[in-house]
């Protein structure tokens, strides 16, 4: 019974550990193209888990999302493209002082498509950042790339 238990105990933090490394503390590498994004406001979602990312594959492509806590902001995202390797680095800036503030908790959704890549697997990594801000992970995953 107690080897049991020391297997679950051990299991646990094997998968907690395994999480915790896949997102925050990881370096964002420089990023040397710029990637047009499309942004969304929206009011969040009760009980909305806030940042997450997401990656799919395409012909060619890969497609991203980022929703994270912010009103009436705009994004800048780069990208750093090493072989099979992306980073996606979006930094979201608060808009001019003009913007009607929000009374509600609320969510900016940013998009974007990374292109002309080869098919095969690729790992996406997507950090986000406040402004100049330090680019903390929220997202490594692995997508396939179809012709």
């Amino acid at each position: 019974m107690h080897a049991t238990l020391f297997l679950r105990a051990a299991a646990a933090l094997v998968s907690t550990s395994s999480f915790s490394c896949q997102t925050g503390d990881a370096i964002a590498p420089p990023g040397s193209e710029l990637i047009p994004v499309a942004t969304a406001n929206r009011p969040a979602l009760p009980g909305e888990f806030l940042p997450v990312a997401q990656a799919a594959g395409g012909a060619s492509a890969i497609q991203f999302v980022v929703k994270r806590e912010g009103f009436c902001m705009y994004v800048e995202a780069t990208l750093s493209r090493e072989p099979h390797d992306l980073a996606v680095i979006g930094r979201v800036y608060v808009e001019p002082a003009d913007c009607a503030t929000s009374a509600r908790r609320s969510v900016i959704e940013y998009r974007g498509t990374i292109r002309d890549l080869t098919p095969g697997d690729y790992q996406v990594r997507i950090f986000d950042a406040d402004g100049a801000g330090t680019p903390h992970l929220i997202e490594s995953t692995f997508v396939k790339v179809s012709l």
